[in-house]
């Protein structure tokens, strides 16, 4: 082996599947938004589809246009990594989302309890899922934090925010997945941005430019590739990744 680049190893995110997805307001939390009340949910003319609820919450309701939800005690959403428990019974509100999107809200967080949170979340299906948390941390320190979930959930914190009040935007253009945050809905801060990478069982992996047979393995983790003694080029170097065919 030679240590050309580094990070001998490399480690490939699995991905969100083409499934349609599906946009979701979770959990504990205010959603400023124009709005009126039904038999099944709240109606908000802004939401380009129709809301329905996907574990009911402890209560929500519709005030001064601002959208109010309360999660129960002891609800979380979560595959976890070290042993694979799921954790699924979060009141969610969701809608279908078209193709391409943007979406944001202010959220609004009565911060009581260690890890309470208010959320937007992008869904796939029951595996593969992204969450964007305004959360109060396992410090106690509301802070912006990321879970993106592929079979088993990770768990990203960011940025400290100094008040129970921000601003969150979740977006996708084509294959990419976009998180932003602002404290004051006008200048937005990157997070996180991701893609919607082959989830399913891999037949060959090779590296551009190379004739040769790589070595590879997997797990849950991710994927390690054993690299060969010299690079195909001085340069940028790429792989490509081959789904197996059913």
């Amino acid at each position: 082996m030679s240590s050309w680049p580094q990070g001998l190893k490399r480690t490939g995110k699995e991905t969100l599947t083409q499934h349609a997805l599906v946009l979701i307001i979770l959990a504990v939390f205010s959603l400023s938004a124009n709005a009126q009340t039904s038999s099944n949910g709240p109606i908000i003319p802004a939401s380009p589809a129709s809301l329905h609820w996907r574990n009911n919450p402890a209560s929500w309701n519709v005030k001064d246009g601002v959208l109010t939800i309360t999660a129960a005690e002891k609800t979380d959403w979560l595959i976890s990594p070290t042993d694979g428990q799921e954790a699924g019974n979060s009141a969610v509100l969701l809608f279908s989302a078209p193709k391409d999107f943007w979406f944001s809200a202010k959220v609004t967080v009565n911060f009581q309890s260690q890890f309470d949170a208010g959320v937007l979340a992008i869904y796939a299906d029951e595996k593969d899922w992204v969450k964007f948390r305004f959360e109060n941390t396992s410090d106690k320190k509301p802070s912006i934090v990321s879970v993106v979930t592929r079979g088993l959930s990770d768990d990203n914190t960011g940025t400290v925010i100094g008040d129970n009040t921000v601003y969150l935007k979740v977006s996708k253009a084509g294959q990419a997945i976009s998180l932003s945050f602002s404290t004051d809905g006008t200048k937005w801060k990157l997070t996180r941005s991701d893609s919607s990478h082959y989830r399913g069982e891999i037949a060959r992996i090779g590296l551009l430019g190379s004739d040769s047979n790589l070595v590879w393995s997997r797990n849950a983790d991710g994927v390690t590739i054993n690299l060969p003694e010299k690079p195909p080029c001085d340069y940028a170097c790429a792989f490509k990744i081959n789904p197996l065919r059913a």
